[in-house]
């Protein structure tokens, strides 16, 4: 979603859509100087399109993806879930510490400690639950193989996340990751076999459902804005349910 008011014109295609979910950015610094910086388009997005379930992914002015332990990040938190706190406690609000730290950060240690401060923080204040906030654990670059870096087999989305779950489960209410470079739209076995395996992951529950959402919140051909092409009448539903 856009991190502005979107402009009237583009009402009637947010109506068209109907969506209920969406995938959000929030930029620390900008959170941490105006903590209402985000007030009018959230609420505009809930209250006017209907956008009750949400990711955000925290992260930085000039694509700085990867967070740091710091004031400006802390308070861009607190910001974020203030303004969360406000929305009124209406749908869940996912958020993600970082965009893609398998790719992004150094190794897992570095995105380790970051996600451990945070999710601290976040349960910290009971209030923050009560308002539908979430904690969603990496939204990872791929999630069976790794990101398109060297090393990637070190970087495995699936294997990051199963050792933060190992370190951290309580804390983590879903799994998040990404998909890039499936350039068939409707090539829809990779997204089943990756959320098979996520689900295998964070195991079922009697009735055969996860025992945590899974949030598969982008599908990228390639790096970039563009975005993807989906021929009208062959629509792709997914639905990769769990406990709210």
């Amino acid at each position: 979603m856009p991190y502005a008011l979107p402009p009237p014109s583009t009402f009637a295609l947010f109506d068209a859509l109907k969506a209920t979910a969406a995938t959000h950015y929030s930029l620390v610094d900008i959170m941490a100087t105006r903590p209402h910086y985000e007030d009018k388009f959230r609420r505009l997005f809930q209250e006017r399109f209907g956008i009750t379930q949400n990711l955000t992914l925290l992260a930085g002015r000039y694509r700085v993806a990867d967070l740091r332990l710091d004031a400006n990040s802390t308070a861009g938190l607190d910001a974020w879930l203030a303004a969360t706190r406000a929305l009124g406690g209406k749908g869940t609000h996912y958020i993600g510490f970082a965009d893609e730290p398998n790719l992004n950060y150094r190794d897992y240690a570095s995105y380790q400690a970051i996600f451990t401060s945070m999710a601290r923080q976040v349960r910290s204040d009971p209030a923050n639950a009560k308002a539908g906030v979430r904690i969603v654990m990496p939204a990872s670059s791929r999630f069976i193989n790794g990101p398109f870096i060297e090393n990637a087999e070190d970087r495995r989305g699936i294997d990051w996340a199963r050792r933060l779950l190992a370190e951290s489960g309580d804390s983590i209410d879903a799994l998040a990751w990404h998909e890039w470079m499936v350039r068939d739209p409707l090539a829809t076995r990779v997204y089943r076999d990756s959320v098979r395996r996520a689900a295998e992951l964070v195991g079922l529950d009697a009735q055969g459902r996860p025992r945590k959402a899974l949030l598969l919140d982008q599908t990228n051909m390639s790096s970039g804005s563009s975005s993807q092409p989906v021929r009208p009448g062959r629509p792709i539903t997914l639905h990769c349910g769990g406990p709210r």
